[in-house]
């Protein structure tokens, strides 16, 4: 996948001498040297030099340093004036520059910060509002907002593009999950010039302002996109992008499934604790209920093994021998009926069977009387 970096998009020179075609001011020649020598010297990484010769195109008198002051400033209020007067200033030869060789130099300004903040050694850019103007974003922005040529307008909105999917892949580096748990929380390790403060205690989260940045610079390149949707790197860029969102989706959802095992874990170990002191304090009690019955049986006087133990009397053991001797006398065998006995039992339950016999009779026939007088 590639990702080109902003040198490989640095054509101002050429869009610039296109640019100043018919422009008022120097001559287009001369315009072109300025250029080729702002190429010249950051190619030395004499930054500042180049940005002393990009000077040169906008001193072309008070009028024009006014101006240029005001649009550094920030100030959108008097600039448009100044863009609505261009045709009667130049008219009048006043000096002023035209607002599309303005938006080229603010773009070649940004293209020498962006090459001096990625060079070796260079300091960390500040994170102040009022140092935004100094960037290289900065001078992309004010181009982007100056241009009227298509061609730079694309130019400039790819730079900020890239350089806001730098910023988050400064970020991203910080990402406990991607650098490894030595990762010191704060900004980001890239050089990148988009107002990122060096590493606080109270600084955000890495994974919370590499999601930001990867949506501005999503926002960013599509519309640069739209401008020219045949740009390989544009695509490129916004590709990485999308993907970048993805992997970060991925790892807040590892963050929150890590957490909730965590919980459940904790749950699970404060319930088992919960079980086992509950367990011990049952067993204490169990424990506690048994060791009287244990306490009372100890407490018996046994004899000491120095005393004699006493022997039963004689008198005991014979009155228990004959106890037992009384208990042994064999029991009276059974009896059994004699004749006479068992003759006059028969004759009794005869006796008594003829009785039933009678009133069985003498019921049926009070039962008859009963029907006859019924019919």
């Amino acid at each position: 996948m590639r990702f080109p970096g902003l040198d490989k998009r640095a054509l101002f020179v050429a869009g610039a001498i296109a640019l100043c075609t018919g422009f008022a001011g120097p001559p287009r020649k001369e315009v072109a040297l300025v250029f080729e020598r702002i190429e010249s010297l950051c190619a030395e990484e004499k930054f500042d030099e180049a940005l002393a010769a990009g000077e040169q195109l906008l001193r072309l008198g008070w009028l024009d340093n006014w101006r240029r002051e005001l649009e550094l400033d920030g100030s959108w209020f008097l600039a448009p004036i100044f863009d609505a007067l261009d045709p009667w200033l130049e008219r009048f030869e006043l000096g002023t520059s035209s607002v599309n060789r303005r938006a080229a130099l603010h773009y070649a300004r940004g293209v020498v910060l962006h090459r001096r903040d990625q060079a070796p050694g260079a300091a960390p850019a500040q994170a102040s509002e009022e140092a935004a103007a100094a960037t290289a974003r900065g001078g992309f922005e004010r181009a982007l907002a100056l241009a009227v040529a298509e061609d730079l307008r694309a130019d400039a909105s790819y730079n900020i593009g890239t350089l806001a999917l730098l910023a988050g892949e400064g970020w991203r580096s910080q990402i406990p999950e991607i650098a490894g748990p030595s990762a010191a929380p704060g900004g980001p390790s890239m050089g990148v010039p988009l107002g990122a403060a060096a590493a606080t205690p109270e600084s955000p989260s890495p994974l919370e302002e590499a999601r930001r940045a990867y949506l501005e610079a999503r926002e960013l390149l599509s519309v640069r996109l739209r401008l020219d949707w045949r740009d390989a790197d544009t695509r490129a860029n916004l590709e990485l992008c999308l993907r970048r969102l993805k992997e970060l989706e991925e790892i807040e959802e590892q963050r929150e499934q890590s957490e909730q095992s965590e919980e459940d874990q904790e749950q699970q170990n404060s319930e088992d604790s919960e079980n086992s002191d509950d367990s011990q304090s049952k067993e204490e009690s169990e424990s506690e209920d048994a060791n009287p019955e244990d306490e009372e049986s100890p407490g018996e006087e046994q004899p000491e093994p120095d005393e004699p133990q006493e022997q039963p009397e004689p008198a005991e053991q014979d009155d228990s021998q004959e106890q037992e001797g009384g208990d042994g006398e064999p029991q009276p065998s059974e009896e059994f009926l004699t004749r006479e006995e068992v003759q006059r039992l028969l004759d009794m339950l005869k006796e008594h069977e003829e009785e039933g016999e009678k009133m069985r009779a003498q019921a049926r026939q009070a039962q008859r009387r009963k029907s006859t007088r019924d019919w």
